[in-house]
C-alpha cells in the first residue's frame, strides 16, 4: 500500500466528521502493521472501560496515549469540511517483480505515473476508509482496522490485484497515524482524522489485462 508514490497509499484527511460517535472508518497510505508488542503500537484491545469512553462496543485499534499527547496543529477543528488536507506523512508501498517492498513513510504528496498506467486506462484500483480519533483520556484509537485490511484484501482478489498482507496493512495504518498524530482532532471537537488506504495498477498497460506493478 502507498501514500504518495507508486504502490499502495494511505492519505489522511483531518476534515472527516463521523455521522455518529459510534461510527469510525479508514484512510489511504502505505502502511506497515503489527499487533500488540510495544507501548504506543496499534493493537486490538477489548478493555471495556476504553470502549465506554470511546462510545463504541466493538474492537478498537490503539495507537497510543503518548502519541495523543503531541501538540496539535493550529486548525479550526470545529469548522472542518470533508475535503482533502495534506498531512506531514503518508505510507507508500510498491509491488514489482511479484512482491511488495517494505514500504516507507513519505513527505511527498505527489504520484508520478505513465499516461498509460492501468489505473487510468482500465480503472484497476480499490480503497478503504478508516478514522482515527482521540478518546477522553487522551488515547488515539481506530475502530477495527483488521476488518478494513480484510475488505481491502477481498477487493484486491476480485480485481486480480496482489493482496497487501493484512498484518502489514494494520502496521501501516498505525505508523501513518502515529506520524500524523498532530492532525488527529482533540477529544470533544466532533472531528476525526480520515485515512484512505488505496491501491492501483501503475505500469503502462494498453491491452485488456491486469497491471503487473502496483502502488
Amino acid at each position: 500500500m502507498t501514500l504518495g508514490r507508486k504502490g499502495h497509499r494511505f492519505l489522511p484527511d483531518p476534515g472527516e466528521r463521523p455521522l455518529h460517535q459510534k461510527h469510525f472508518t479508514q484512510s489511504n497510505t502505505k502502511v506497515k502493521l503489527h499487533y500488540q508488542r510495544k507501548k504506543g503500537v496499534l493493537t486490538h484491545i477489548s478493555e471495556r472501560s476504553m470502549m465506554r469512553k470511546a462510545g463504541c462496543s466493538g474492537g478498537l485499534g490503539y495507537i497510543g496515549k503518548d502519541v495523543g499527547a503531541m501538540v496539535k496543529k493550529d486548525i479550526d477543528w470545529g469548522n472542518l469540511g470533508f475535503a482533502y488536507m495534506p498531512t506531514d506523512k503518508r505510507f507508500v508501498a510498491n509491488y514489482k517483480d511479484g512482491a511488495w517492498d517494505e514500504g516507507m513513510l513519505s513527505d511527498d504528496p505527489m504520484i508520478s505515473m505513465s499516461e498509460c498506467a492501468c489505473v487510468l486506462q482500465y480503472a484497476q484500483t480499490c480503497f478503504e476508509g478508516i478514522k482515527a480519533y482521540t478518546t477522553e483520556d487522551g488515547r488515539i484509537v481506530t475502530f477495527r482496522p483488521d476488518l478494513n485490511a480484510k475488505r481491502m484484501a477481498d477487493s484486491a482478489r476480485r480485481l486480480q490485484m496482489p493482496v497487501f498482507p493484512e498484518e502489514r496493512f494494520v502496521e501501516a495504518v498505525v505508523e501513518t497515524v502515529k506520524a500524523n498524530a498532530a492532525y488527529v482532532p482533540p477529544y470533544g471537537s466532533g472531528a476525526t482524522l480520515y485515512i484512505r488506504p488505496f491501491m492501483f495498477g501503475i505500469d503502462a498497460i494498453i491491452g485488456v489485462k491486469p497491471a503487473t506493478e502496483y502502488q
